[in-house]
């Protein structure tokens, strides 16, 4: 089934700078700069990742010098973060009828054509596409993949690449992420989203990790958390414009507008 297009206005005074990787908010105070999700979730202690395993792995059981190891382990990541920086370009590209763009790494190709077979035609309606967006209040930015009526149900949908099959397995930072991604959806449009989702894809293959509404209200709450965490911190080491923030946060938490969670 061909799904239509209704695509919600992008929220204005914001912009995200691919190259830098930042995003620009225009304030009072002129353009401003507001943490990402995964920022604010790696500075706050929520998105949590021990390579010591991994290197020691490769060091122990592969025959790597700890050099070897480090730069190995760098190309690694360097090279799945490019391929799915392509599949999320291609999946844009083919959401919003844009010219194709031949990637660099033919992966891109096979994860995309999986994805059209597998998830496309579950997609009924297109709200939102890789649209910035930026929570004045909370003082934090993020882009969700999607926002689309996915199986007849409104879900925010973020793409997870996978080398394959076995190495498909959710991470617990990604429930958080999406239930900030909601939080942004519902400061800028009003909209509640009735679940969330990470699609995993690999070259032959998808999963779901799959979340109510419960949960996606549980995991913004604990996203808060982090949020509040992190604004404590970088006002701890100075910044005046999180120690402001901070102050809106608790401002919003006392009238009762927002409920935090245990981060």
């Amino acid at each position: 089934m061909a799904f239509t297009l209704q695509l919600l206005p992008p929220q204005p005074g914001i912009a995200f700078d691919e190259a830098e990787h930042r995003y620009t908010l225009e304030s009072k105070l002129g353009p401003v700069h507001p943490a990402s999700t995964t920022q604010v979730l790696t500075v706050s202690g929520g998105k949590q990742f021990d390579p010591s395993h991994w290197r020691r792995s490769l060091i122990e059981r592969q025959g790597l010098l700890p050099a070897e190891a480090d730069a190995f382990m760098d190309r690694h990541r360097n090279t799945r973060a490019d391929i799915g920086t392509e599949l999320h370009s291609l999946i844009r590209a083919e959401l919003l009828g844009l010219p194709f763009c031949p990637p660099k790494n033919a992966e891109a190709l096979l994860l995309r054509a999986t994805w059209r077979q597998a998830f496309l035609p579950r997609i009924s309606e297109v709200l939102l596409v890789e649209v910035p967006l930026a929570s004045r209040w909370g003082f934090y930015t993020g882009t969700p993949d999607l926002l689309a009526r996915v199986d007849g149900r409104l879900l925010v949908v973020d793409w997870k690449t996978k080398a394959s099959e076995s190495k498909a397995k959710a991470e617990a930072s990604w429930a958080l992420q999406l239930g900030a991604y909601a939080g942004l959806v519902f400061d800028q449009y009003g909209i509640e989203v009735d679940g969330a989702l990470n699609l995993m894809v690999w070259p032959g293959g998808t999963a779901d990790v799959a979340h109510n509404r419960a949960d996606v209200q549980i995991a913004r709450q604990r996203f808060y958390g982090f949020l509040r965490k992190h604004h404590e911190i970088r006002a701890v080491q100075g910044c005046s414009l999180h120690r402001r923030a901070l102050l809106q946060f608790d401002r919003e938490v006392a009238c009762d507008r927002v409920q935090v969670g245990v981060p």
